[in-house]
């Protein structure tokens, strides 16, 4: 079985111009991420593997992410985000809360 690699578009870059590492050169599980809201400079994602856990997801600007649980909507972990950061994020799932949880049980539907 391959290696779980988290492919982001930065690394995908690197790698076409030849700037991967060796060790990212070997065959590897590609992790999908999709895309499920994008506001301002937040993308709203969740990974393929996280069905086993509650409906949630992943907050991201920059280097900084949030995990928020959807039903009821509350913050789960994070890294990076100041305190009044996370309030407007929390603020931002709960406005879009119905509309991820769709997009969550469409793409876990069995």
């Amino acid at each position: 079985m391959g290696r779980h690699v988290l492919r982001t578009r930065e690394h995908e870059l690197r790698a076409r111009a030849g700037d991967a590492e060796e060790d990212d050169r070997q065959p590897a599980t590609i992790i999908t991420m999709p895309t499920v809201l994008r506001i301002g400079p937040y993308r709203c994602f969740f990974f393929a593997g996280d069905r086993p856990e509650p409906a949630h997801v992943h907050v991201e600007r920059d280097a900084n992410r949030a995990k928020v649980w959807l039903d009821p909507v509350r913050l789960q972990d994070s890294g990076g985000f100041p305190r009044g950061e996370l309030a407007r994020i929390i603020l931002m799932v709960r406005q879009h809360e119905v509309a991820l949880l769709r997009s969550w049980n469409d793409y876990f539907a069995d």
